[in-house]
C-alpha cells in the first residue's frame, strides 16, 4: 500500500499468517502500542496512525521464493509527507 502524495497519515501494515496468529485482543493491544510508540517518537497526533493487519494463508506467503515456515510477522511502515530525514529513518 502506498499513501497518496501529501497524505498526513502513518500507515503501518502487519502481515501475519491467518491461522489464528493474533486474537482480536492481541491485534487491539498491538495497534495501541504501535500507535503509542509512533506518537512518542514522531510527536504526531495519534489519530494519524493507521495500523492494518493483513492475514494470509500459508500457501500465499513466501520468503526468498520459498513458502513461509513458522509464524513470522512482517511490519511495513509508511509515513506522511513533510517529515524530516531523521524522523523518516528513526
Amino acid at each position: 500500500m502506498i499513501a497518496p502524495v501529501g497524505d498526513k497519515r502513518c500507515r503501518l501494515t502487519l502481515t501475519i499468517p491467518s491461522k489464528d496468529a493474533f486474537s482480536a485482543d492481541n491485534k487491539r493491544r498491538a495497534a495501541e502500542e504501535i500507535t503509542r510508540i509512533h506518537n512518542e517518537v514522531t510527536r504526531a497526533a495519534t489519530f494519524f496512525a493507521q495500523v492494518l493487519f493483513i492475514e494470509l494463508e500459508p500457501e500465499n506467503y513466501f520468503v526468498a521464493g520459498k513458502p513461509l515456515r513458522g509464524d513470522q510477522v512482517f511490519l511495513d511502515g509508511q509515513i506522511r509527507a513533510g517529515r524530516s530525514a531523521i524522523d523518516r529513518t528513526s
